[in-house]
């Protein structure tokens, strides 16, 4: 694959050293748009990358929710 059709969120391509670092497990698992733009280009089904990422589709991680649906505890944790 080549680095260069990979986009960051600013639209700039991915280093051949990033894409590297990442395979090898060397730096953190990337931002969901990067997950994104790589299962695209693997033409993978991008739920599996975030599986191996350890992270959830940003479809299913709200960034904010009402303190009504909120589960009972996170409440307490929550900052006003």
């Amino acid at each position: 694959m080549k680095t260069a059709r990979v986009k960051t969120e600013v639209g700039k391509p991915i280093s051949f050293p990033y894409l590297n670092d990442l395979e090898h497990n060397l730096r953190h698992p990337p931002r969901g748009h990067l997950i994104e733009e790589l299962a695209k280009h693997l033409k993978l089904d991008a739920d599996l990358l975030y599986f191996l990422a350890g992270k959830l589709p940003s479809v299913l991680f709200p960034t904010r929710l009402p303190r009504s649906r909120c589960w009972p505890p996170t409440v307490l944790f929550a900052r006003n």
